[in-house]
């Protein structure tokens, strides 16, 4: 459970805690000993809230409506409560991650209702205190003023009334804030809230794709598995195919290069031929200009075997 989420219990736990320590109502939480009130008071509001069945506001809206037939002037403060804890219950119930401007703007929300409820925790009753009500479904939001939570009356002046004692138990003494706090600590207490559940939401964000996966049926395993399968097959195919083309090209290539030897080779025989072609022709042309010279210079007779040419 992130504080983001316990803050809202808290809030809600004002509510319920108010609400048995009115005359006349129907008590929530029949326990005499102040540690089991709180504890059980607790574990109601985080039912309530949790509860699918139910809308946590209108349940809690009925409560709220119970007891200022006592104390009227109490209903705006529980009313602020109840408003601030359906604020917060959408933030929480985000599923993405939150971008920069957005994580800024809900740590600025639980500062200004830190200070709210400091301010409130410091005024008396009969004087008001200016507060940030925050935008919801069925409130636009804006500054408003609330009474105080110190007590005016004779025996208890200068203490928190009931709703003071349960505003300041279950929030600000549950986070170790009090009136002496800083805004730069409630600055801190606000940034490690919003960080903590921005962490939360992160990390649900990176293990999705492996749940999702998990809570697949028998059917879609099976379909991914022959898909798989396929994939398989078919790369074993391409594997095979492209070994077969390598192999193809390399034959064509030898045989190119067996080509281009027997090429080299057979341009060197036909320039010999040529050669000795030429050398031939030579030859037979000298052969015929000593044969036309032999014929225009007879041979002498009487000379017997031997010839002279005069």
């Amino acid at each position: 459970m992130t504080r983001s989420e316990d803050l809202l219990y808290s809030l809600a736990t004002v509510i319920i805690r108010y609400h048995d320590k009115q005359s006349g109502v129907k008590i929530l939480i029949n326990e005499s000993d102040e540690s089991l009130v709180r504890k059980q008071s607790r574990i109601l509001a985080k039912r309530i809230i949790n509860d699918s069945k139910t809308d946590f506001k209108e349940r809690f809206d009925s409560l709220i409506t119970e007891c200022p037939k006592h104390h009227p002037d109490r209903r705006p403060f529980l009313s602020f409560i109840l408003n601030e804890l359906s604020s917060l219950k959408l933030i929480i119930d985000h599923q993405n991650s939150f971008s920069p401007s957005q994580l800024e703007e809900y740590k600025q929300q639980i500062i200004e209702m830190l200070k709210g409820f400091k301010g409130l925790l410091s005024t008396f009753k009969g004087t008001t205190s200016v507060i940030t009500q925050h935008k919801t479904a069925t409130n636009p939001g804006g500054k408003t003023s609330l009474e105080g939570l110190i007590d005016t009356s004779y025996l208890n002046s200068g203490q928190l009334c009931n709703s003071g004692i349960f505003l300041k138990e279950e929030l600000m003494d549950r986070y170790n804030l009090d009136l002496d706090s800083t805004d730069m600590e409630l600055n801190e207490f606000a940034q490690q809230l919003c960080q903590e559940h921005q962490n939360t939401l992160l990390v649900a964000e990176l293990t999705t794709p492996k749940e999702a996966l998990s809570v697949l049926s028998s059917t879609e395993h099976h379909e991914i598995k022959v898909q798989l399968e396929e994939s398989k097959e078919i790369e074993k195919k391409l594997k095979s195919t492209i070994s077969k083309q390598q192999l193809a090209l390399y034959l064509l290539f030898h045989q190119y290069s067996m080509l281009k030897s027997s090429e080299s080779h057979l341009k060197k025989t036909i320039q010999r031929h040529e050669e000795t072609i030429e050398y031939l022709t030579q030859k037979v042309d000298d052969l015929k200009i000593l044969s036309s010279n032999d014929a225009s210079n007879p041979v002498t007779p009487g000379f017997g075997f031997f010839g002279l040419n005069l």
